[in-house]
């Protein structure tokens, strides 16, 4: 008969959202696998108390030497940031600790290095819950899909920004409203620009096409353009137009040896009856295209401490199963990100008559850039134009919107997103 293994130790520093949802995950299932031993948090005696369900050999604490020296077998990361979370990561690892995170900025950033630390040490570095809260995109990335080659990804990654912008054409309240119905969800941070400004979903995106692609692809090289700003009225006119608004990440390689992808994050137009588009609250979705698999669709809650803890805890039992040595990060060179192409495009240009600017129609008629479609909204007599331009780039069209820009104001904004066909 095989002799039991005795159970894994795990730590977890940081008692926010996820962190609480791990341990009472860990806790109140009972994982014959899975101990829980030490807590870090900035206030231990009143989590304890917020803790019933928290077995009384738990360690409550505020130093991190304490929890970093206890020599538990699995440390996990759930702290957010890039420092101290690497150092804490990078000791971890050295000390022949496992480590699971859901820090996506870390494992962007500095993924190359940790992994190769952990690989070097006999380790495991987990991080699936970085992307996609319980969706198992990026196992079904490394394994499901090894066979094939990614030639693009897309996707809703935001869970934030998926319910917000859900939440803004399905009760018509303001953007500013809907991130406060999120914030009393748990579902946004207290500060929610990481989310709205796109550099949550740019992190995501850059651990995908790293993975995806076989190519280091920095986060910071990938450009991301904040949801905020958009209003009903581009609500309104995109549900003229047979769509909906959502922030897309998305990158594509032109050819199987290209060194270059095209990349972005940023509010678009998708249809309403897409894999984008039919996502409801906070919701995620990670469409993969393969060369020869065609496009693979990964969905699922995406936000929120008990979906994210559900990615958080499975890496620990893949720990505890011997499933968890880290694949390598793509070596050599990173990735040259460029801009993506030409699209068709929404451009609304808010208060034009009392801005005093130029008509963006003739801006365009003498560009050369077509109008596509005409679109309303609301306070057209007040000067709002919305409209959809045809295929352009994204540098060209700003150019030509450059005098309207001027003639507007910070509350005067013009507006400018692309449409996205995801299944094309």
């Amino acid at each position: 008969m095989t002799p039991r293994r005795p159970a894994l130790t795990v730590a977890i520093a940081g008692f926010g959202t996820v962190g609480r949802s791990v341990a009472r995950l860990i806790c109140e299932r009972h994982h014959s696998r899975v101990r829980l031993e030490a807590v870090l948090t900035r206030r231990p005696a009143a989590a304890r108390r917020e803790a019933p369900w928290a077995p009384p050999h738990v360690t409550w604490t505020d130093d991190a030497a304490i929890l970093l020296t206890r020599r538990t077998d699995v440390v996990v990361e759930l702290i957010g940031g890039i420092e101290p979370a690497r150092t804490w990561i990078a000791s971890a690892l050295r000390a022949g600790q496992a480590v699971v995170t859901a820090n996506k900025q870390v494992i962007a950033e500095h993924g190359r290095e940790l992994i190769a630390l952990a690989r070097a040490r006999g380790g495991a570095l987990g991080f699936e819950a970085a992307v996609a809260g319980a969706v198992p995109v990026i196992r079904g990335l490394q394994e499901g899909l090894a066979g094939d080659r990614v030639i693009g990804l897309a996707g809703v990654m935001n869970g934030t920004c998926s319910f917000v912008l859900g939440r803004m054409a399905e009760a018509g309240t303001s953007l500013e409203e809907a991130v406060a119905e999120a914030q009393a969800r748990g579902l946004a941070e207290a500060d929610p620009a990481d989310d709205l400004d796109g550099l949550d979903a740019r992190a995501k995106l850059a651990i995908l096409a790293s993975i995806g692609f076989g190519r280091h692809v920095s986060p910071r090289s990938i450009r991301a353009a904040s949801i905020r700003g958009l209003d009903a009225g581009d609500i309104a006119a995109a549900a003229s137009a047979g769509r909906v608004i959502r922030q897309v990440a998305r990158a594509r390689r032109p050819g199987p040896e290209a060194r270059s992808i095209a990349a972005g994050v940023s509010a678009a137009l998708v249809p309403r009856d897409s894999w984008l588009g039919r996502g409801r609250g906070a919701e995620n979705v990670v469409l993969v295209h393969g060369e020869r698999s065609g496009t693979t669709v990964f969905a699922g809650q995406g936000a929120g401490g008990e979906a994210t803890a559900v990615a958080v805890v499975s890496d620990v039992l893949a720990v505890a199963l011997r499933r968890a040595v880290p694949r390598a990060w793509p070596s050599g060179p990173a990735a040259c990100v460029r801009r993506e192409g030409a699209s068709l495009r929404y451009v609304r240009v808010s208060n034009l008559a009392a801005a005093g600017g130029p008509d963006p129609a003739r801006l365009l008629e003498a560009s050369g850039i077509g109008l596509e479609r005409m679109l309303t909204g609301p306070n057209r007599q007040g000067g709002r134009w919305a409209a959809i331009v045809g295929p352009c780039g994204e540098a060209a069209l700003d150019r030509v919107l450059r005098p309207l820009a001027r003639a507007g104001s910070a509350d005067r904004p013009v507006v400018r997103l692309p449409l996205f066909d995801p299944e094309i």
